[in-house]
């Protein structure tokens, strides 16, 4: 038992010291694409190496804005994994996996909406140019699907054109 807690101590000091060795970045972006569809949606993302990263994205959606579609997001998290194919660090095209917990309005017959809570998990791709100064823009489109019961949309995704900064 102490040789496993010795060992394993021992292998958690040599990743985390092989962590700080590699340039590790911060990134905040706003989704461009979202926002001329009424939806604000801020992603803070985290390199964890020159391959891969992890981040966070949050978003809500103004009353009303839905009304091109048969239901409109009303506000959600979204926690990602990338993994970067491009020479330069954590840039160039991208795959990701992701799953959104979110709420839904669908209209309903009387004056108010019904809300529905649900989980999407998908995978996507994506490009990401960083400037030299740190000036980021992004693509990227990600299809899933709804895990919990949906009677009125099983697929979904996320999608976003987002320009951000690198620090």
């Amino acid at each position: 038992m102490k040789k496993l807690i010795t060992s394993l101590t021992l292998l958690i000091c040599v990743f985390v010291n092989a962590q700080e060795i590699e340039n590790n970045f911060s990134e905040i972006k706003l989704n461009t694409l979202s926002a001329s569809l009424g939806t604000i949606e801020v992603e803070f993302e985290r390199t964890i190496n020159s391959k891969s990263s992890v981040g966070l994205s949050l978003f809500t959606t103004f009353d009303d804005s839905g009304q091109a579609f048969s239901y409109d997001y009303g506000s959600g998290i979204t926690g990602f994994y990338r993994y970067y194919l491009g020479k330069k660090y954590a840039s160039g095209i991208f795959f990701e996996g992701f799953g959104m917990l979110h709420n839904t309005r669908y209209p309903s017959n009387n004056s108010q909406r019904d809300i529905n809570t649900n989980l999407l998990a998908g995978l996507g791709i994506g490009y990401k140019w960083i400037s030299k100064k740190g000036i980021i823009i992004q693509a990227n489109f990600s299809p899933g699907i709804n895990i919990f019961n949906d009677e009125f949309e099983t697929i979904s995704g996320r999608a976003g054109i987002s320009i951000g900064y690198r620090f």
